[in-house]
């Protein structure tokens, strides 16, 4: 059984732009409220440290795996609940490219394994508003950023 957090957001910036903010990790620090540490790199079967800031401010260690990669399109981590038997979770980010000329980022996070319900019920809100925060920040730092500029 899995349960699933969707959260979106439409940004107005280029989606290479969006793709080169999401895939930076040592730059989390400068604009992600969320995962206010990260280490690595996203690239096809690549794992790297994040550590997300939580309601209580424990900071937990994940080391992920991207499991999905597909360049300026959608890009998919998997990482454990402490142990890979208790639960995993992917977390996914997918850009769209709307008629708009926004871009509308799909930040989702799929629980699943035998501890899944429960991990779902404790941590919803949460990661609800952790994503939430990013999304918005995201979208601050890649309206704003002169795209001449590097990040």
């Amino acid at each position: 059984m899995s349960h699933t957090i969707r959260t979106q957001i439409e940004i107005d910036a280029p989606k290479e732009r969006i793709w080169d903010i999401l895939v930076d990790l040592d730059r989390y620090h400068e604009w992600n409220p969320f995962i206010t540490d990260a280490r690595g790199r996203i690239a096809p079967g690549a794992t790297f440290e994040v550590r997300p800031r939580t309601d209580s401010g424990k900071r937990h260690v994940f080391v992920p795996q991207v499991t999905d990669y597909r360049e300026h399109r959608e890009f998919t981590w998997t990482g454990a609940f402490y142990f890979r038997w208790i639960a995993l979770g992917d977390h996914t980010f997918r850009l769209t490219e709307l008629e708009n000329g926004r871009v509308r980022v799909d930040h989702d996070e799929r629980i699943y394994g035998f501890a899944a319900p429960l991990l779902y019920l404790l941590t919803k809100e949460q990661i609800m508003t952790g994503f939430e925060a990013m999304n918005a920040a995201l979208k601050t730092r890649a309206e704003t950023i002169d795209g001449s500029a590097p990040q």
